[in-house]
């Protein structure tokens, strides 16, 4: 009789064990199955992350092209009023050679 026992107990048990054994099996597919989600998406962010570097690179050449040309813009403006300054300088200068030259003449003739 007590082997009888002994198998309905392992009976009891084996069952136990068996659904233990099923659920292990289902968590673990279930692992499975996020973990390669998750590799896929994590493969995504990294194309993502790729094209937004090339972007970031192309907006920054994009950038320092942008600084090179206000640099050179703003030296041919002070290029240009350094120009309209050295010729206005020279009209005064020619006019006051002008002057001078009437002033002279004015005071050789007075006497």
């Amino acid at each position: 009789m007590e082997s009888i026992e002994i198998w309905k107990e392992l009976a009891k048990s084996g069952s136990i064990i068996l659904f233990m054994g099923i659920v292990i099996v289902w968590v673990l597919k279930r692992l499975k199955e996020k973990e390669k989600k998750i590799d896929d998406l994590n493969g995504e962010i990294n194309k993502s992350n790729k094209e937004n570097l090339l972007v970031l690179g192309s907006i920054n050449s994009s950038l320092d092209k942008f600084i090179e040309v206000q640099k050179s813009f703003g030296e041919k403006i002070i290029e240009v009023q350094i120009t309209k300054t050295e010729a206005i300088t020279d009209r005064i200068d020619n006019l006051k050679e002008s002057i001078d030259v009437k002033i002279n003449f004015l005071i050789e003739n007075s006497k």
